[in-house]
């Protein structure tokens, strides 16, 4: 029996929430204090594949967050920025976009 379209677009709607509570990332209590809990690069890598095979594009000319993690990771590339300074970018990324509070 094929799943009829409303309970695919359910399916579609309930990954596209699942990943992106995960790709935000979340506080975890633990018995040292709060500790954030980051996105995995597996986890990363399925948000980016759903995205893609779904035909979600961002345009970094128009988007200067996406603009400025898309430099940051070419400058990483080229070996010319700590991980640091891309982790900042990311987060300001994550930040301008509502997907961090």
């Amino acid at each position: 029996m094929a799943a009829s379209d409303k309970q695919l677009g359910e399916l579609h709607q309930a990954v596209a929430v699942a990943l992106q509570e995960q790709v935000v990332g979340y506080e975890e209590q633990t018995d040292e204090g709060t500790k954030t809990v980051r996105p995995s690069p597996a986890l990363l890598g399925a948000a980016i594949a759903f995205l893609k095979n779904n035909n979600i594009t961002a345009d970094a000319t128009d988007n200067a967050a996406l603009r400025e993690l898309s430099d940051a990771l070419s400058a990483r590339r080229k070996k010319k920025l700590p991980q640091a300074a891309l982790d900042d970018a990311a987060e300001r990324f994550a930040t301008s976009q509502g997907f961090i509070q």
